[in-house]
């Protein structure tokens, strides 16, 4: 017997700043969520001392946490960040750094069961935007709801683990400024794109 019933998709927001902070908020399973959403805060490592690096440090903390939900599925992952989704549906980066972020980003996306779409917000629509931002105390309970699962663990043996992927094939996470070593001017493969939403989606 062949269900005909299509899984509702799962929806999680990120987002990065520039010193370093990544918030994460995890809307679950739409339409059958309501807030507060699970919600994470943490700092990325030290060496991703670029935007997009940082945008793609939650993007990792994202599948992790709906990893931790038990989610899987069809999901999109709200960016607000056009280069790295960009990246990602390349699959590459002309950045030796970003280049070994993407390839386990994309790794972990088909570990933790993931259909993703990569989806454009802009940063006064995302709300993510906040936790990167704000103390816990500042952001509204009724929206968000610092989650119980602690992830610190896993989020920062994983970056360990794509720092030591980095230097062990020929990068160095520590040398030159980081306006010489994150340029990323290769143009992007042509995405799958729909102009009624500016959504770019990449499919297993």
């Amino acid at each position: 017997k062949v269900s005909l019933t299509q899984e509702s998709p799962v929806v999680v927001y990120s987002d990065a700043e520039g010193s370093g902070a990544i918030g994460v908020v995890a809307v679950g399973r739409k339409p059958h969520t309501d807030p507060p959403y699970p919600s994470w805060k943490f700092h990325s490592p030290a060496w991703c001392d670029n935007i997009q690096m940082q945008e793609l440090a939650g993007v990792i903390l994202a599948i992790l946490a709906l990893r931790s939900l038990n989610l899987s599925g069809t999901t999109y992952l709200a960016v607000d960040n056009q280069s790295v989704i960009e990246s990602m549906i390349k699959g590459s980066s002309s950045n030796t750094i970003m280049r070994h972020l993407v390839g386990r980003t994309w790794s972990l996306i088909g570990d933790a069961g993931l259909n993703a779409y990569f989806e454009y917000v802009p940063s006064r629509c995302n709300i993510a935007d906040a936790p990167s931002r704000e103390e816990w105390s500042g952001l509204p309970p009724e929206i968000y709801s610092p989650s119980p699962i602690d992830l610190a663990p896993e989020f920062f043996a994983f970056m360990d683990s794509v720092a030591d992927d980095i230097e062990q094939f020929g990068g160095d996470i520590r040398e030159g400024p980081a306006d010489e070593r994150d340029s990323d001017t290769d143009e992007p493969d042509q995405p799958v794109s729909d102009p009624e939403t500016d959504r770019l989606s990449v499919t297993d």
